[in-house]
């Protein structure tokens, strides 16, 4: 058989094409605004050759973007998190005038990803026989294969400790260079999390670095004056939520944004 006639396939009609797209290494910032996102989603539709009807999109507090630009052809839709770097981006179109590459590069472009992922299009609503055909089922997820929550997979994993990195942007709060405004902040961070202190509070002016041991671990940190921000690590050995970590840290510090990269410690 040749591989000519081995992908040749039958013509079907189908309602509508859809691709998703993962897009990595995004600007933090651009996927915190809401504003800023509409426009480049609404931008790239537009240079796809899409007719735009409406839009909307919603700022999650503290952070965090979803829209939609409804379009003649129906929708590109969108989910971001700003501490992963990352979007999600359906594109989901019912006629043939849309061009997913250059839908795909403009939304690349506008978020500044440096590295994307795009499935094939995937036909959607085959029309068999008159009707909506229902053998074309979407691939399942195995189960037990994936979860969407990191208390289940540190329970599950037997590891020794949880590591969140949080980096906290556009920070209004930065007298941690003095001792008592750090003291001032980890009264209020550390109990907003249940966790404890056990033995002294070591800081490092010079190098804007300090160090806190815990009951529960440990939570090293560190502020730049200049970028207005401040990088704050926990390592621990009980659960906690990174997002609600990430969150007080970013109330306490006043910060407009935030990163978290959590991972499990054998």
């Amino acid at each position: 058989m040749t591989d000519e006639i081995r992908v040749k396939e039958p013509e079907v009609f189908a309602l509508g094409r859809q691709v998703t797209a993962d897009f990595y290494d995004c600007d933090p910032k651009v996927l915190a605004d809401a504003g800023e996102m509409k426009r480049i989603f609404i931008a790239a539709a537009k240079a796809s050759g899409a007719t735009v009807v409406d839009s909307v999109f919603h700022l999650f507090e503290p952070q965090g973007v979803s829209g939609v630009v409804v379009i003649s052809e129906s929708h590109f839709a969108v989910h971001a998190w700003p501490e992963y770097d990352y979007a999600a981006v359906d594109i989901f179109t019912c006629g043939d005038s849309i061009d997913f590459d250059v839908a795909v590069s403009e939304l690349a472009k506008g978020m500044r990803s440096r590295d994307w992922r795009v499935t094939p299009p995937l036909r959607r609503g085959v029309v068999a026989g008159g009707a909506v055909s229902r053998n074309m089922a979407p691939t399942r997820v195995e189960p037990g294969r994936t979860t969407l929550s990191w208390e289940k997979l540190f329970r599950s994993s037997g590891a020794s400790a949880l590591v969140v990195a949080m980096d906290i942007y556009d920070c209004s709060r930065l007298d941690l260079r003095d001792n008592p405004g750090l003291q001032d902040f980890l009264r209020k961070f550390l109990p907003s999390l249940d966790l404890k202190c056990k033995g002294k509070l070591c800081s490092y002016g010079e190098e804007q670095r300090f160090e806190q041991p815990l009951l529960q671990g440990h939570l090293f940190g560190r502020f730049s004056v200049e970028k207005q921000a401040v990088y704050l690590e926990l390592e621990l050995t009980e659960f906690r939520e990174p997002r609600e970590a990430a969150e007080e840290a970013m109330r306490e510090l006043g910060g407009k944004y935030y990163r978290i990269q959590p991972r499990l410690r054998p």
